[in-house]
């Protein structure tokens, strides 16, 4: 007895035989019949009766499945992306982006750069790992032999959203809650005291956010009355009543990123990506500076 598809014809016979006697041409030479009814049926009603009975040709069907059933995530090749608080809104656009050309899912993951640190070195499986500094990266780059690229130059700025003019002058009156991220985990916070301990070093009304996301929900939901933020923050919201603080009153945020599992060609194929000019002009566009043409690329460790 025989059953047609597509206008083959098939027995449930000879598939058995070819398939247990060379399964590699039988596949190649006609995948349909190859799998055709008894082996498959009988793996798929009791797999652990057909591999006690049949295990040559049981085993061979799962290597079979297995190869050509593939999972779209395992082709896919997901990623997982830690990032720096301050980026991913950022990031999100990027990923919008990326996935336009590419069918690899990308799962973020947020935190402070220095608890992500913190994790990485704890075996956390991350893919990549976006920084807001160029200490941490450089560090873990070190300890892998690789290299990191800089991907964004942060801008700190000071939000008074009841402010009716914010500038330097309101800064240096201000007297009320300031809102800051962690300076000891977080480079928005670093480069806060920084800036603090210049202009204002009697200051001493601060509320200090795990990073700089948390800082800023101070700020907007009224628990703090302003906040030494990142630019990107304000961008997003197109708010404007706000001082760009000069970049001299602080070090540079360049933001650092890492490729950690060179395995994976998809956290490698979005890498390239973020130093791609189409991502530059999203990355600018949020607030951020970008470094010289020479140095957005992978760069070696000093």
């Amino acid at each position: 007895m025989g059953i047609s598809n597509a206008g083959l014809e098939l027995d449930t016979k000879a598939p058995l035989r070819a398939l247990y006697k060379n399964p590699l041409r039988a596949l190649y030479k006609n995948p349909l019949r190859a799998l055709y009814k008894k082996p498959l049926r009988a793996l798929y009603k009791n797999p652990l009766r057909a591999l006690y009975k049949k295990p040559l040709r049981a085993l061979t069907l799962l290597v079979i499945c297995s190869t050509f059933v593939m999972p779209a995530s395992v082709l896919a090749e997901d990623i997982s992306v830690a990032t720096a608080a301050n980026f991913r809104s950022t990031l999100i656009k990027l990923i919008e982006v990326f996935h336009a050309d590419s069918e690899t899912e990308v799962k973020i993951i947020t935190a402070s750069s220095g608890v992500l640190y913190n994790q990485i070195n704890h075996g956390a499986p991350f893919d990549v790992f976006l920084s807001a500094d160029s200490f941490r990266p450089k560090k873990l780059a070190l300890s892998r032999s690789t290299d990191t690229f800089i991907y964004a130059i942060g801008r700190l700025v000071f939000w008074m959203p009841q402010g009716d003019e914010v500038n330097k002058p309101a800064f240096l009156e201000f007297d009320a809650r300031l809102a800051i991220a962690n300076p000891h985990i977080a480079p928005y916070g670093s480069a806060a005291m920084q800036v603090l301990k210049q202009l204002k070093p009697d200051f001493s009304n601060l509320v200090r956010g795990q990073n700089v996301n948390q800082a800023y929900q101070y700020v907007d939901s009224g628990n703090a009355a302003a906040g030494l933020l990142s630019l990107s923050q304000l961008t997003d919201r197109e708010e404007d009543n706000y001082w760009l603080v000069p970049e001299d009153l602080y070090s540079a945020i360049e933001q650092h990123g890492i490729l950690l599992n060179h395995q994976n060609s998809g956290a490698e194929s979005f890498v390239n990506f973020i130093q791609s000019p189409e991502a530059h002009r999203i990355i600018t566009g949020s607030g951020y500076g970008l470094p010289a043409p020479s140095r957005t690329k992978i760069i070696k460790n000093e």
